[in-house]
């Protein structure tokens, strides 16, 4: 890799892992409790109320007005599947000395074992919080996105709200004890935290989330549609093209390089107030982890790739097989696979934020059948032209049946994967109208997908 590559790695991820540094703001103006469209659930064991909506001095900050029965605590959740595992949880809680303060945490997969506090409590701000004539009243605000990965979910984004209560009191440093009663109370539909408990979020999209939203676009982009249809190329058009795949191959392939390296610096962008990107906490949800290493595999690897290509030997050189194999059937071949992964680990992470994929996560399915598309077209293509060269009717098999076949293994290796395309035969009128029609049709799935993934992606929670 060469040294501008490795200085921008090392300055995205310098700026990944700066430190939180927002400011508390000011309370607002006018009192939740004022406002339209209070969100209220009570049950007969813990009469509680929650208000939610923007900071009036920093819309960054969600304003909550909790209210709880019970003297041990009160807290409000943040659920994706309406269930206590993987909920971002916050509230007030009252120790053995009457002392009432506000924390942060997090429920993990185990719902029936104690949450987890926040490794640092950054990102809350206390106002008032108080414990008189038997009910909670704290009224705090936090910052919306993730400071601590593994522990915070985006407060932009639509939940299930889950309020709970307990009788147990403890210390103020510590995480929420098991609540009482055995359930808590849960909205009926998924509600924006942003549009005071309404279906709607107010205000505009933060500078972040479009930053994130870019990346996701820019990568649909990169791997779905370029690369893949560069891939495309250098496997299957060398015979139908022989001046001009090369060309379009080279073409898609540097623009594809473009596009993932913008939307690589573009995701460290909109992290950079988050000291911990996914690279180090394997919190309880390993997608987002798995998804930035991946990343970073697929991107290291794209890179790699077409500096390889500019080394590369003549085509009469008896060696050349070795670079076919290398740039083709291994790093070229492994890039499109954990990058076509990764893709989909996006999608979940955009409409479930790490909860169990469900037949809500329309994108990721609609992702799935494509991908079951592409792999039937080219098991296709590789069936028919194995076929074929099995028989001896095409010389110019793609590059991984050469590499496969025993037959066309044990010839000169120099002769049969050089890309002297000379003194190839011509292929039949059909086999062209193959070629072609599995292109068209690839292509046209492609951008039908990624059509429908872009408009998810820049529609999803922005209204």
């Amino acid at each position: 890799m060469s040294p501008f590559s490795l200085s921008l790695l090392f300055l995205l991820f310098g700026a990944s892992f700066t430190q939180f540094n927002k400011k508390c703001p000011p309370e607002s103006g006018e009192k939740l409790l004022d406002r339209d469209n209070v969100l209220l659930l009570t049950q007969p064991d813990c009469d509680y109320r929650v208000a939610m909506g923007p900071n009036d001095n920093d819309p960054e900050f969600l304003d909550i007005y909790l209210e709880g029965s019970r003297p041990g605590w009160v807290a409000v959740g943040f659920s994706l599947d309406r269930a206590m595992g993987h909920s971002d949880v916050m509230g007030c809680k009252q120790d053995e000395s009457g002392n009432v303060g506000v924390i942060d945490s997090w429920n993990g997969v185990n719902p029936s074992l104690a949450n987890k506090i926040d490794p640092n409590q950054e990102g809350m701000c206390n106002y008032s919080s108080s414990y008189a004539d038997g009910k909670f009243s704290c009224y705090f605000s936090r910052y919306y996105g993730v400071i601590n990965e593994g522990f915070d979910y985006d407060l932009h984004n639509r939940y299930y709200i889950l309020l709970g209560c307990s009788t147990t009191k403890s210390d103020l440093d510590v995480n929420f004890p098991y609540h009482q009663p055995n359930f808590p109370a849960i909205s009926d539909s998924m509600l924006h935290p942003f549009g005071n408990g309404t279906d709607t979020a107010s205000g505009k999209p933060t500078f972040e989330k479009r930053m994130i939203r870019a990346h996701g676009v820019l990568m649909v982009i990169a791997y779905p549609v370029l690369l893949l249809t560069a891939v495309f190329f250098a496997a299957w058009m060398k015979p139908t093209m022989p001046k001009m795949w090369f060309q379009v191959h080279r073409a898609l392939t540097l623009a594809s390089l473009v596009v993932s390296l913008t939307a690589f610096a573009v995701v460290f962008i909109a992290n950079k107030n988050n000291p911990t990107p996914g690279i180090i906490n394997l919190h309880d949800c390993g997608t987002k982890t798995t998804h930035f290493a991946f990343g970073i595999i697929a991107v290291f690897l794209h890179v790699l790739n077409p500096l390889i290509a500019i080394i590369r030997c003549k085509p009469d050189n008896p060696n050349r097989w070795i670079f076919n194999l290398v740039h083709g059937a291994g790093i070229g071949l492994l890039t499109e696979i954990i990058g076509l992964i990764n893709i989909g680990l996006g999608a979940a992470i955009f409409q479930t934020n790490c909860a169990t994929v469900s037949s809500t996560n329309v994108m990721l399915w609609l992702y799935i059948a494509w991908i079951v598309i592409v792999l039937g077209t080219q098991s296709f293509l590789y069936i028919y032209f194995t076929y074929k060269a099995l028989r001896g009717e095409v010389d110019n098999a793609p590059l991984l049946v050469k590499v496969l076949l025993t037959k066309i293994i044990i010839r000169s290796s120099y002769q049969s994967l050089n890309e002297d395309t000379k003194s190839d035969p011509e292929e039949s009128k059909a086999d062209n109208v193959i070629r072609y029609s599995v292109l068209c049709f690839q292509l046209a799935t492609t951008l039908i997908i990624a059509l429908i993934m872009i408009v998810f992606i820049i529609d999803l929670d922005f209204e």
